[in-house]
């Protein structure tokens, strides 16, 4: 048996499009979650540490969601 968490599936409809939710370490509790989301993730594996890396990839809710996501996208570059 794995350990298990599930409490970001259940806010999982809150969270605003550009949320970033990282996993280090923890290759079950990710593939759970990555097996149990409903919205428009991006996934992304960094095998060197690691890490798995959801992105909420959905149309901005506003101006200052699309701020946040270009201030996010800015700092990645």
């Amino acid at each position: 048996m794995m350990p298990m968490t599930g409490d970001l599936l259940r806010i999982e409809h809150f969270l605003t499009p550009g949320t970033i939710v990282g996993f280090d370490g923890r290759a079950a509790n990710a593939r759970f979650f990555g097996s149990n989301i409903q919205r428009g993730w991006d996934y992304q594996y960094d095998a060197d540490f690691d890490q798995h890396i959801y992105k909420l990839n959905e149309k901005p809710l506003g101006g200052l969601n699309q701020n946040l996501m270009d201030f996010w996208e800015s700092e990645s570059s």
